[in-house]
């Protein structure tokens, strides 16, 4: 597997498109790998309510670095059109989210 600094997804399922964040690498290879849909869980985009900037905390200090959360924000509108000409649909089921790109479903709705 090869990675880019590239925006949007990668139409060879040797590439990926790095989009500065896991999921959205995650979503690449998904797509790449012939999925037709992908469901989306945690995909919050944001710092919890709580003010923990991730699921499982804060990094500890000389690691706690700002999340570029709008810019990822930005990065996704491109995935969802890219998936959208692959024909790949993609639900977003996080319980809250910055993301409005995807189709939002629950779930609980989607078992």
């Amino acid at each position: 597997m090869v990675g880019h600094h590239l925006p949007g997804l990668s139409r060879d399922p040797g590439v990926i498109h790095f989009n500065a964040n896991s999921g959205a690498q995650a979503i690449n290879l998904l797509a790449g790998w012939g999925a037709g849909e992908i469901v989306l869980v945690g995909f919050d985009m944001s710092a919890a309510p709580d003010g923990r900037k991730h699921f499982f905390g804060n990094h500890p200090p000389g690691l706690d670095k700002p999340s570029p959360y709008r810019d990822w924000v930005k990065r996704f509108d491109r995935i969802a059109e890219d998936a959208a000409d692959m024909g790949v649909r993609i639900i977003n089921a996080s319980r809250r989210t910055a993301l409005d790109c995807f189709e939002r479903q629950p779930l609980e709705a989607l078992t």
